[in-house]
């Protein structure tokens, strides 16, 4: 037995000696590294093709987005347009308005001045007639004082203030007594 252990000590001597026992070793870590490299392999070959699979998605979503957005630009400039259309109506409405306005208030004023001429001729013939008569009725107080109101707040001048002032201070007759000094009046001329 002596010779047997002897032996194999010598055989495994020689085998250490020789790297048969350091061959099996690295041969038993080459095969982890193996395996560890086929399985990170596998995952780098996976993570590639989700990937690549994420890419064609986000492509895809891109190109959808792209063209989303370019039809609101389409549906928001053909918006837009309406807008301004409709802006550049209500601009000329505007303009036609306005004019319209300016032309009303342009014959509102031509009215009143023609109003405050007419007042003024009828208010100063009738003071006339009346401060030749020297007398003034109670129709024609009456009359005066109502076309006097509208032509003082139109601006008519001061000459109508006066002949006012001074027929208010004559006396009052009948309409009867104003016929007859009128008709005085008339066969004296």
């Amino acid at each position: 037995m002596e010779i047997i252990v002897t032996a194999f000590c010598s055989l495994l001597g020689v085998l250490l000696g020789s790297g048969i026992i350091q061959f099996f070793v690295n041969r038993k870590d080459k095969k982890a590294e193996d395996l560890k490299n086929d399985k990170y392999e596998e995952l780098r070959k996976e993570f590639q093709k989700e990937l690549n699979e994420r890419e064609g998605t986000g492509e895809l979503r891109h190109k959808e987005s792209k063209t989303i957005i370019e039809q609101m630009n389409v549906a928001y400039q053909k918006d837009f347009k309406e807008l301004k259309d409709a802006i550049v109506k209500l601009t000329d409405n505007d303009t036609k308005i306005t004019d319209s306005i300016q032309k009303m208030s342009d014959k509102q004023e031509l009215m009143a001045e023609s109003l405050l001429g007419l007042s003024h001729d009828k208010i100063i013939s009738t003071t006339d007639k009346i401060a030749m008569r020297g007398a003034i009725t109670i129709k024609e107080q009456a009359t005066l004082d109502s076309m006097y109101k509208p032509y003082s707040s139109l601006g008519g001048n001061g000459h109508c203030k006066k002949a006012m002032e001074y027929v208010a201070k004559l006396s009052v007759v009948s309409d009867e007594e104003a016929r007859r000094r009128d008709a005085e009046l008339r066969l004296g001329s």
